[in-house]
């Protein structure tokens, strides 16, 4: 018999299968080959994709350039814990880089003087302190990113991705003639290693631009 925490589809397609006069082994291969092929439609169709899901889990795909397909079961999404009750009312102050990172999926490392092309491309937030902070606002804790920052497209990205997650970024300073950081990071898909190479902002933050009242309430 079938468990009866099988998603309903799955029962009905090895119910289907077992009327065919498969095998049970080929039932389950089947069955598996068929959902997959049907949780690809849900994912990538605009009209099937208003469909409750069949099981607890949702095809994800990234293709660039006709590489394959790659498979990822999506996770549940949790409530974040309760803040500590010794952190309720309190910041956390973080100072260090936020930058952008480019990241690019290669099937090997490039050669010397080599010209290749990537399987895959994301861009998103990056640096050590905007990564820390925005691990702690998902978890419940009020953050602030003290930082700097030019005036340009990545830095308005930086902030816009940080507020998204619920991190402040008003303490930031932002000038003018400023390339704000960012990171270009190759994946090795061959080694399973990453190479990172950062390019800083050229200007320090200076004393004079720390509020004096930032460690308030800290």
């Amino acid at each position: 018999p079938f468990p009866a925490a099988a998603p309903p589809l799955f029962r009905a397609t090895l119910s289907f299968l077992t009327s065919a006069g498969m095998t049970r082994k080929g039932q389950l291969h089947a069955a598996v080959l068929l959902l997959s092929a049907v949780d690809l439609a849900l994912a990538f169709s605009p009209s099937l994709s208003k469909l409750p899901p069949h099981a607890s889990y949702r095809a994800a795909a990234v293709s660039q350039r006709g590489a394959p397909l790659t498979m990822m079961a999506a996770a549940k999404k949790k409530e974040p814990p309760a803040v500590p009750d010794h952190l309720k009312g309190k910041k956390l102050l973080g100072l260090g880089i936020a930058a952008v990172d480019f990241i690019a999926t290669v099937d090997a490392y490039p050669k010397p003087d080599d010209k290749i092309r990537s399987t895959s491309l994301s861009v998103m937030g990056g640096g050590n302190a905007a990564n820390s902070l925005t691990a702690a606002a998902r978890l419940g804790i009020e953050c602030s990113l003290l930082t700097k920052l030019g005036q340009d497209d990545n830095g308005d990205l930086i902030r816009k991705e940080l507020n998204s997650d619920g991190v402040d970024t008003t303490q930031c300073v932002s000038k003018a003639g400023l390339d704000s950081p960012f990171t270009y990071i190759l994946v090795d898909t061959s080694t399973q290693t990453r190479t990172c190479i950062h390019t800083p902002i050229q200007e320090d933050l200076l004393p004079e631009e720390i509020p004096k009242d930032i460690l308030d309430g800290v």
